[in-house]
């Protein structure tokens, strides 16, 4: 909220070992790697986030966003729910 890129990713990161299966944690790693423009990265962890908690919408819009980002405009489309 801060707009501390660095800082966020250096929790985030501190924190995962004991959150490995948290949708949430995955999902703000994306959006630390959607704002330093590393979209394949993003597309990583949304993914995960996407796997972690399928039943949540949130995450496979932003998972479509970043696949957009990253010119797959067919995995995209893919992500987004029917």
């Amino acid at each position: 909220a801060r707009g501390d890129i660095a800082q966020a990713e250096a929790i985030l990161q501190d924190i995962l070992p004991e959150h490995q299966h948290s949708a949430e944690v995955a999902h703000l790693l994306g959006v630390v790697r959607e704002q330093q423009q590393r979209w394949p990265e993003a597309l990583v962890e949304h993914r995960r986030a996407m796997r972690l908690a399928p039943d949540d919408v949130s995450y496979a819009t932003v998972a479509a966003h970043a696949a957009l980002q990253t010119g797959n405009a067919a995995e995209a489309l893919e992500k987004l729910p029917g």
